[in-house]
């Protein structure tokens, strides 16, 4: 009775603070964690909550929230520290100051700069609820001076291969607006939007610590982050050539590839995890008065929240971007009310969701997409060993990432051009001739190929000049090519259109992975989900009878067609 009591109470303070946001208006973690720990709701979406709010059972790794001790050393690689930002109005939803996290690299020129992910409010009952549950992504108050970082941005080189070396940013999401708005607080407006401010103050800040003379910078986030990384990142580059830099930028999005899909089943959207993001989103850009790309605006100037979906915006956007997805995503599935389904009905929709999923991946260049249930990967301590086809994450973003790909242009199909015409384009350079066979040569061209015009079409001779015999045999040695493609970069003469596309071929990695596998989970290194109310983790398959699929062979009973 006395723990009700108190859980009435606490619900009845953080309401009436909410409208009256005050310096008292957080609880204590303890409380906190105490009330959200018997909320079962909120644990059948883990992702959309912080490591402090699991129950100790479900914390299997360190999450970039997650306070490390006052005892931190600072040979630690994997401590960030905090750094408030100095702009007033880059305020989070309460008005306490945004900030960020950051860890340096001495001397280093690349740099990692990760939006955090947590959904998002659209209206005053989303956002009372929101704050009701997971007030840390609404407020700065309860942030420590220190966080310990996993996964893309740790410092240790074996559990971050590809990035270790990296000046780490790690960006708190407390605006609630997908990194989109500009709203501030006051004049009846009860919550700050400032997520689109909030980033470019970052981006401001961090242009004296080094930014502004790196070479190469990754924008990355996670679900909702992942979402911001998609309307942000050629804002970004924009905004970085406009202090002088010449850094490029590239854009990885985990898990915020989002489909405008009709839902399963229709709610009173209360809880926007479980309502379709294309009737939340309408009145969210309204009251985040969202930020968004000009190219896409372009394209959907009646229905802006089209630009939050990854099919619409992709096209338009002219930095390179990485797309790493579930194929059975649960925050899309949740939204779409089909998260765990019990009847085959269920299973067929969730089937096709996967299939549209796919069919909107088609034209993405670098992606990979596991046939998995799960959301986000990047915090994982083991984000890079997930594989398809044998190429785990980690190699195929290494590919990527060590590529020379400037743009989202879509590989040709086949992934390799045609044989014949790599065949005509890589033959050896044109025989030598001594200088007065060349220019009898030019001589001769010139005269069979007089146009009307009275100019002249110059066809190309068939032998090119030469000094000298031992010349000519020095020169031919030199230039033969080791191997078909290995030397293509090394040729001057007899240029091939294919010599830009082939040299990215010539390497033997691959960064466009799709699975092919028809049901979900049906590889062992799919991540575990949480049961619901344990918050222990636990298989797919137990989860489907937990929610009463009575079979063997649960998955292949819901979801062969």
């Amino acid at each position: 009775m006395g723990s009700l009591l108190f859980h009435v109470v606490a619900v009845v303070h953080l309401t009436s603070v909410f409208f009256n946001i005050s310096s008292t208006h957080s609880m204590p973690s303890s409380s906190r964690a105490s009330r959200i720990k018997n909320s079962a709701d909120v644990f059948e979406a883990s992702w959309w909550m912080d490591d402090s709010t699991r129950p100790k059972a479900s914390r299997t790794r360190k999450n970039t929230l997650e306070s490390i001790s006052t005892s931190w050393q600072e040979d630690d690689p994997n401590v960030l520290r905090r750094v408030l930002l100095k702009n007033s109005s880059a305020t989070c939803n309460d008005g306490s100051p945004a900030g960020y996290y950051l860890r340096r690299y001495p001397r280093s020129k690349l740099w990692l700069i990760f939006l955090e992910g947590g959904w998002y409010c659209h209206d005053e009952a989303s956002c009372m609820s929101r704050w009701l549950h997971t007030p840390s992504l609404m407020s700065s108050k309860s942030w420590q001076t220190y966080h310990a970082a996993g996964g893309i941005l740790s410092g240790d080189e074996e559990e971050n291969p590809i990035f270790w070396r990296a000046n780490i940013v790690y960006i708190p999401y407390c605006s609630s607006d997908v990194w989109t708005g500009n709203t501030p607080k006051g004049k009846g407006q009860k919550l700050a939007f400032m997520g689109s401010l909030i980033l470019q103050e970052v981006i401001t800040q961090l242009l004296a610590k080094g930014l502004r003379k790196g070479k190469r910078l990754l924008l990355a986030g996670s679900s909702a982050g992942a979402t911001g990384v998609l309307l942000n990142v050629d804002t970004v580059g924009h905004w970085l050539r406009m202090h002088g830099s010449k850094i490029k930028v590239r854009g990885l999005v985990d898990s915020g590839w989002f489909l405008d899909a009709a839902p399963y089943s229709k709610t009173d959207c209360m809880d926007p995890r479980r309502c379709s993001p294309a009737a939340t989103l309408r009145k969210g850009i309204k009251l985040w008065n969202s930020e968004l790309p000009g190219r896409c605006m372009s394209s959907h100037r009646h229905e802006p929240w089209n630009c939050f979906y990854g099919s619409n915006i992709y096209s338009t956007l002219q930095s390179p971007v990485f797309i790493f997805q579930w194929l059975y995503d649960e925050a899309q599935l949740m939204a779409s009310n089909a998260f765990v389904p019990r009847t085959k009905a269920q299973g067929l929709y969730v089937q096709s969701i996967r299939t549209k999923l796919i069919r909107d991946l088609q034209n993405v260049s670098a992606v990979f997409a596991p046939a998995c249930v799960g959301h986000v990967v990047l915090n994982d301590r083991q984000w890079t060993s997930f594989s398809i086809d044998g190429v785990s994450f980690g190699e195929a973003l290494r590919c990527w990432w060590d590529g020379s790909t400037e743009n989202n242009v879509p590989p040709p199909s086949p992934l390799l051009p045609d044989f014949e015409q790599a065949d005509a384009a890589a033959k050896p350079p044109r025989p030598l001739c001594t200088s007065k066979e060349a220019r009898l040569c030019r001589r001769k061209m010139k005269s069979q190929v007089k146009l009307k015009s009275g100019g002249f079409l110059r066809k190309r001779c068939p032998c090119r000049r030469a000094e000298s015999r031992s010349a000519v045999a020095k020169q031919w040695t030199k230039e033969q090519p080791s191997s078909f493609l290995g030397q293509r970069d090394k040729r001057s003469v007899d240029y091939s259109p294919f010599e830009v596309s082939l040299d990215s071929f010539s390497k033997t990695c691959s960064h466009r992975l799709i699975d092919d596998c028809a049901l979900p989970n049906c590889s062992e290194q799919c991540p575990r989900s949480y049961d619901t109310f344990s918050g222990k983790p636990i298989g797919f398959e137990q989860m489907l009878r937990n929610a009463g699929v009575k079979s063997e062979d649960p998955i292949n009973e819901i979801f062969s067609r």
